[in-house]
């Protein structure tokens, strides 16, 4: 078995930390960051073209082994895809969005895997 683990695209909550990143180096900075951030983030709009890099780099190798008649599991540089796991979180969902929208592969939401 290979597991392989992507994590989301940036969301606004990186953005925040990014450009905020001097300022929370003591309690107070974490403070102004948690007043801040978003509880459930959603892509920025760099995370948004990375999603859609994403989605076309694997959809491109999905689509290129359909081609060669094994439509039921996608395989990239030998190792098979069979199911994607993805957290609830809405960065998540759209981080995988531009894939799933191209293929055959439906995620599955597992709740038990996101950052509390």
């Amino acid at each position: 078995m290979q597991l392989y683990l992507i994590r989301h695209a940036q969301s606004e909550n990186n953005v925040i930390m990014d450009d905020h990143i001097k300022d929370y180096q003591d309690s107070k900075g974490l403070q102004l960051y948690e007043s801040r951030r978003f509880a459930d983030a959603p892509l920025s709009s760099k995370g948004r073209k990375q999603a859609g890099r994403l989605g076309r780099f694997l959809a491109g190798a999905y689509l290129s082994e359909e081609a060669e008649g094994d439509q039921d599991r996608f395989h990239f540089n030998d190792f098979k895809f069979t199911h994607i796991l993805v957290s609830p979180m809405v960065r998540t969902l759209d981080t995988i969005k531009p894939f799933i929208e191209q293929v055959d592969i439906q995620p599955v939401v597992w709740e038990e895997i996101y950052e509390q």
